[in-house]
């Protein structure tokens, strides 16, 4: 993706945007923890043992 970008914009600029794909990739992730286990116990594959007893955080 970074040579394509780099062929209409070149080298520099196509250097300096790779950094927001990584942002846009973390924001995506932070979106999808939000809704992850909403999800799971709407489509039902979320047990109800995993709800009363959860893995502990470390």
């Amino acid at each position: 993706m970074t040579g394509v970008l780099a062929d209409h914009v070149g080298l520099l600029g196509a250097l300096r945007a790779v950094p927001l794909a990584a942002v846009a990739a973390g924001a995506a992730f932070i979106i999808g923890k939000r809704f992850y286990e909403r999800d799971l116990r709407r489509l039902g594959l979320l047990s109800e043992v995993a709800l009363r007893n959860p893995e502990p955080r470390s």
